[in-house]
């Protein structure tokens, strides 16, 4: 099978499970909107909206842990007789590109929403959205 063809079927066998275990991505989606609504609470007990600096900053540092978050659990959730199995079946580099892809999906699929929250609760200073859009999905990547 070619390295293409494997990555593939390691990639959709991660998004299976992914969606039978749709817990994960619950979490990962509850962290990142209770981040931004208790960053949202912060600076309406101080009086106003950030500063665009500042919203930017807080925003990039949510999707960080956010990543950090997944990409952890994603890693860890495996045994190490599974991964054994899964290089003796597939390429390594196979597996590995097909973690990477994986995570830059999960990691598009947060920031999506992510951005959408924030922007409703903490307003948007952006000039260029469609630039800070492609932006986030290049850093989601």
């Amino acid at each position: 099978m070619s390295l293409p063809a494997e990555i593939w079927h390691l990639l959709l066998k991660d998004l299976r499970l992914e969606w039978r275990q749709r817990t994960a991505l619950a979490g990962l989606l509850l962290y990142v909107g209770g981040t931004v609504y208790v960053s949202y609470l912060s600076f309406t007990l101080r009086g106003g909206l950030p500063p665009a600096p500042a919203w930017n900053a807080l925003f990039w540092v949510i999707l960080l842990f956010a990543a950090l978050g997944a990409a952890g659990r994603g890693l860890a959730q495996e045994s190490a007789g599974l991964r054994l199995y899964y290089y003796t079946v597939a390429r390594p580099e196979a597996v590995i590109l097909a973690k990477i892809a994986y995570n830059a999906l999960l990691l598009l699929a947060l920031a999506g929403p992510g951005l959408l929250l924030y922007t409703l609760l903490l307003g948007n200073p952006v000039q260029s959205m469609g630039l800070f859009v492609a932006n986030v999905a290049l850093g989601a990547v």
